[in-house]
């Protein structure tokens, strides 16, 4: 991979990239920093890309690994996981349901980094099943199944945690 050709390919994909950490990472600063961590990789490695043929494929593997691992370095795990509890104006069901978010939470830090990360841009960032499969580089099929095997797992953890 040339010069020209870095900086094409970096320009033309650094928006899909950042939505893509944004979605794993839930912080736009983080996102940009995993962005360019991820570009900086392909401009070391890029005597090697020549023999890649599909380099948006390539920079989607290598976003999604730098954000895991960021993820894997990041405790607690669950802190950009949002729970919303409306007020029921019953404090007694208002405190079961703030124990049973708890209980939740503490679950997903459980979970591997692929389940805990489906669920939190499903139901933390409020992300469409489209909008996950556009992040993830799948069909929305793909993404429904993610999904049910996450719930699976979180449902597990908690019986886990929870005998």
């Amino acid at each position: 991979m040339t010069e020209q050709e870095f900086i094409k390919t970096s320009s033309e994909e650094r928006e899909r990239l950042l939505a893509i950490a944004h979605g794993y990472l839930h912080d736009w600063d983080a996102a940009a920093d995993a962005v360019q961590e991820t570009l900086a990789s392909l401009w070391v490695f890029r005597s090697r890309v020549e023999q890649t043929r599909n380099v948006a494929s390539l920079l989607t593997t290598m976003i999604k690994n730098v954000c895991l691992m960021h993820l894997r370095k990041e405790r607690p795990l669950t802190e950009h996981l949002t729970i919303n509890i409306p007020s029921s104006g019953n404090p007694h069901s208002d405190m079961e349901a703030r124990e049973r978010a708890e209980v939740v939470k503490k679950a997903m830090e459980g979970l591997s980094a692929h389940h805990r990360s489906i669920l939190q841009m499903f139901y933390s960032a409020e992300l469409s099943i489209n909008q996950i499969a556009t992040i993830r580089n799948t069909t929305p099929n793909a993404v429904k199944q993610m999904l049910l095997r996450a719930r699976n797992a979180l449902r597990a953890e908690i019986e886990r945690r929870n005998p």
